[in-house]
């Protein structure tokens, strides 16, 4: 009976902390940034980087963004540097996602990250305009739109953006660049209209000037043809075939019952895309927590422990020797 109890003992301990000894560095320090606990968590970084694999330094880089702000991401920032871990393009994503500010965003650019379509439409989003600016350029994809299969796809564009924050000297330098200036997003809106609805004279004035028709139809999905000879730009180059840029892309992942491979518990997912709620029920008591998506990596916070996965598709992700599959 006491062998019994001891083995009971031991797999609950294994289901509240993960695997016992895989990775447990990563569990530790996302612990200790969400504690605050920025000496902790540098001191995480510090004893285990030299046996970290490589992923393991992208991916808890990537986390320093999504669970501290400012100074303590930049000193904790700086320590993957010294161990020439740099961030990419997919951390300025996180950092503007995340609103860091302005020295977390400049030193994640001075480290060699560029901005892609997605990255400047973000940032506007974000309005976070001096560096949409900078993004725009340097050559960013200034007509980029969120595929329009996304539920969150909304139509919007750079340009809509600007008309719709009365931001004049954007909406000419997009226009300047070559964005699509009859462009409509799901509410029928274009730049125009968000230009006449504010009273903005002179950005109205401005847009029919360069062509714009309020009458005009859907999205434009061609380069318009006006009088600016400047406003074709070139496409930024994608490093590396379409396999691994298809490869690269982010997986989203989708909410519901999730059950472990070769077994039969399940972990309920409620939420969005990108995080919500997790329960997972066991003998009548249901463990409840949250879950978040960080780029190619999905977050479980159970009862207070953190658990970290990869995700390998938008219906299952796997780690710390587990496998889990969405189901019916």
């Amino acid at each position: 009976m006491r062998k019994l109890i001891i083995i009971s003992v031991f797999f609950l301990f294994v289901f509240c902390t993960g695997t016992l000894f895989a990775n447990d560095y990563k569990y530790d320090f996302v612990a200790a940034l969400n504690k605050n606990d920025f000496t902790a968590a540098e001191s995480i970084v510090n004893k285990n980087i030299s046996i970290m694999p490589p992923q393991d330094k992208r991916h808890m880089l990537n986390l320093t963004l999504v669970h501290s702000r400012g100074d303590a991401a930049l000193r904790i920032l700086e320590i993957f540097k010294k161990n020439n871990v740099l961030p990419g393009n997919f951390d300025l994503y996180t950092a503007i996602d995340n609103n860091q500010n302005d020295a977390v965003v400049k030193f994640i650019l001075n480290s060699g990250a560029q901005a892609n379509g997605e990255i400047l439409l973000l940032a506007m989003e974000k309005q976070r305009y001096e560096f949409a600016k900078q993004f725009i350029q340097a050559g960013a994809e200034v007509n980029y739109q969120y595929p329009a299969g996304k539920n969150y796809a909304d139509g919007m564009t750079c340009l809509l953006h600007a008309s719709k924050n009365n931001n004049f000297d954007l909406v000419k330098l997009l226009v300047e660049r070559g964005a699509f200036i009859d462009a409509r997003n799901k509410d029928g809106n274009t730049a125009l209209s968000y230009a006449q609805s504010n009273g903005n004279s002179q950005i109205s004035e401005f847009l029919v000037n360069n062509g714009a028709n309020q009458n005009s139809g859907n999205v434009v999905h061609s380069l318009p043809q006006n009088k600016n000879q400047n406003q074709t730009q070139p496409q930024t180059p994608v490093s590396g075939g379409i396999g691994s840029f298809l490869d690269n892309e982010l997986k989203e992942f989708q909410p519901g019952k999730y059950r472990l491979s070769k077994g039969n518990r399940d972990l309920q997912f409620t939420g969005t895309e990108n995080y919500g709620n997790v329960a997972f029920i066991r003998n009548s008591r249901t463990y409840s927590g949250t879950y978040q998506i960080s780029g190619r990596n999905i977050i479980v916070i159970l009862e207070g422990h953190t658990f970290i996965y990869s995700l390998d598709s938008s219906s299952s992700f796997s780690g710390n020797g587990e496998t889990w599959v969405r189901v019916p």
